[in-house]
């Protein structure tokens, strides 16, 4: 009996779960498509030529019910690279489109933040852990749409929903 239920258990990891071809085109499709408007985001943003290194589409978080197999919602996380700096862009790969976010400026406003920190305390920080941005801020660092001029800080960390 338990040799059979292991059977069982390894056909169906075997067979069925996974995505299916149409499913895995799609979120070919969408990391394709982000590409694209990845490139064409940091264009408009910074006016900087980019690179793509990699691209992930994003799914569903199925939370607390496992799934193997999550549907993707047709946003892709976008590594990229300029100025020998990597950085993400997070962007929809449903349609053309310049409206993202990303974290090409994350070192510089974490480097500014610190110097306003020492610079009103007169303390340097020993240890520090700078959490700024959008959803998945611990895998993504400090993923925003706004330019960093080197004068918006407060904007950086505070938005409205």
């Amino acid at each position: 009996m338990k040799k059979i239920f292991l059977i069982v258990i390894m056909i169906l990891l075997i067979t069925g779960c996974r995505y299916t071809k149409e499913e895995q085109e799609l979120m070919e499709r969408y990391e394709r498509q982000a590409e694209e408007n990845a490139i064409s985001y940091i264009k408009e943003k910074y006016n900087i030529s980019s690179e793509i290194i990699s691209s992930e589409a994003e799914v569903e978080d199925t939370d607390p019910i496992p799934n193997i197999t999550p549907d993707p919602t047709g946003n892709v996380y976008v590594k990229m690279k300029s100025n020998n700096k990597e950085f993400y862009v997070y962007i929809t790969g449903k349609e053309s489109s310049v409206i993202g976010m990303d974290n090409y400026q994350y070192n510089e406003i974490v480097n500014d933040l610190l110097n306003l920190i020492q610079k009103d305390t007169n303390i340097t920080p020993y240890n520090y852990q700078v959490i700024y941005g959008f959803e998945d801020s611990f895998k993504y660092p400090g993923l925003i749409d706004i330019y960093y001029d080197g004068t918006n800080l407060y904007n950086v960390f505070y938005f409205d929903d």
